[in-house]
């Protein structure tokens, strides 16, 4: 039987946005200057690195540290659907230093970058670690570039058969998301699925990915070689 927090509404509704991501994607590389600018926003960047960082300021998901890491290495980033060197995951592949910790961090110490008061995302990392152990997480593919490893993996529904995915209205028959961490320390620089809360890569199914990253990295390194 599942349990409580499992049969809530498989969608995770995003807080207001003013814009839509593909509604960004009709902007201006100057329009998008000029809003960053007006919330004391880093303005540089390739047009795709400015539209997310607008989206993700306008969800209220990004930290407002000038420092922070999607900030700095954001332009170095790959789209995920450029990527065709994929192959299934082994255990040896997730970085070292990628820890439960880290991804508790992720949902926990996000803060609005206009006000700086602090996001809370409880409630998405305890569905996460639920769907976690109980295994949602199915097909999960890697692949690494220079200083990245790209990671992307389905997740299925707790209740429905089929589930909406994106503002577009079409169904599917579990959710598609990915993940890029740093080779070395296992940062979490970038997420995203198609769930309707996704876009800005704080859904629960994005952190049931890294939970089961983490999970799947323990028990291979703590159990004694057979």
């Amino acid at each position: 039987m599942l349990s409580e927090d499992l049969q809530e509404s498989e969608t995770e509704e995003p807080p207001d946005l003013h814009s839509s991501l593909p509604e960004l994607k009709l902007w201006k590389v100057t329009k998008l200057q000029e809003w960053l600018e007006k919330h004391k926003l880093k303005k540089s960047g390739l047009k795709e690195v400015l539209v997310n960082r607008v989206y993700r300021a306008m969800s209220g998901y990004m930290d407002s540290d000038p420092d922070s890491s999607d900030e700095n290495l954001g332009e170095d980033l790959i789209p995920v659907h450029e990527i065709s060197n994929w192959k299934t995951l082994d255990f040896s592949d997730i970085p070292n230093g990628l820890a439960s910790k880290d991804v508790d961090g992720y949902f926990l110490y996000q803060k609005n970058p206009t006000t700086g008061a602090r996001l809370h995302f409880d409630r998405q990392m305890k569905k996460a670690k639920r769907l976690c152990n109980e295994g949602f997480i199915r097909d999960i593919l890697y692949s690494d570039l220079s200083d990245f490893c790209y990671i992307k993996s389905k997740c299925l529904p707790s209740m429905k058969q089929s589930v909406s995915i994106g503002t577009s209205g079409m169904t599917a028959k579990f959710y598609s998301l990915n993940v890029c961490l740093g080779r070395k320390f296992g940062n979490i620089f970038n997420a995203r699925c198609n769930c309707k809360a996704g876009g800005a890569g704080l859904c629960a199914h994005v952190g049931a990915l890294l939970y089961t990253l983490v999970k799947t990295k323990n028990a291979c390194t703590s159990s004694e070689c057979t």
